[in-house]
């Protein structure tokens, strides 16, 4: 474990230090923009509130990198699983009223006999979702280089 951490620590400091952050900054506005449709900071979020938000995107991304062993593949992941939330919370939101918790989940078979009688379109805060989710693959393609072995961290 400590050769694993010191490995992490010594690693090139884009792909295991500027490009986590990046990712998680943009999890974390995709998130916030399911459910609020402001970026960063509402009227109800403190800026302490959104660095502890941040905070926590950026350890799950940490978390899934040391569970993989690959920055790369953690990155996109992540990436898959913080978009996939933010729609699915965005529609439901919109649809529903509610945001998506895990009782909705309990519910899914209803919902989905009557997902035909609704309309889905990309609107402005969904499209810049899916900006967002663009652009974080976009940081994962920059740093994806399939020669240089197996294990990066």
């Amino acid at each position: 474990m400590r050769e694993k951490i010191n490995r992490i620590l010594h690693s090139r400091w884009l792909t295991l230090g500027v490009a986590p952050l990046v990712i998680a900054l943009i999890s974390f506005l995709e998130l916030q923009l399911s459910v609020s449709r402001i970026p960063f900071i509402n009227a109800e979020m403190t800026v302490v509130a959104l660095l502890w938000n941040l905070l926590f995107c950026w350890l799950l991304l940490v978390l899934l990198m040391v569970a993989i062993n690959r920055a790369h593949v953690a990155m996109l992941v992540g990436s898959i699983v913080s978009f996939c939330l933010a729609i699915a919370n965005y529609y439901v939101l919109l649809f529903h009223g509610a945001p998506l918790t895990l009782p909705l989940l309990k519910n899914t078979a209803t919902a989905l006999d009557v997902l035909d009688t609704y309309r889905f379109t990309l609107d402005k805060y969904s499209g810049m979702i899916l900006v967002g989710f663009v652009v974080a693959l976009g940081v994962v393609a920059l740093l994806w280089k399939p020669n240089r072995g197996k294990a990066v961290l």
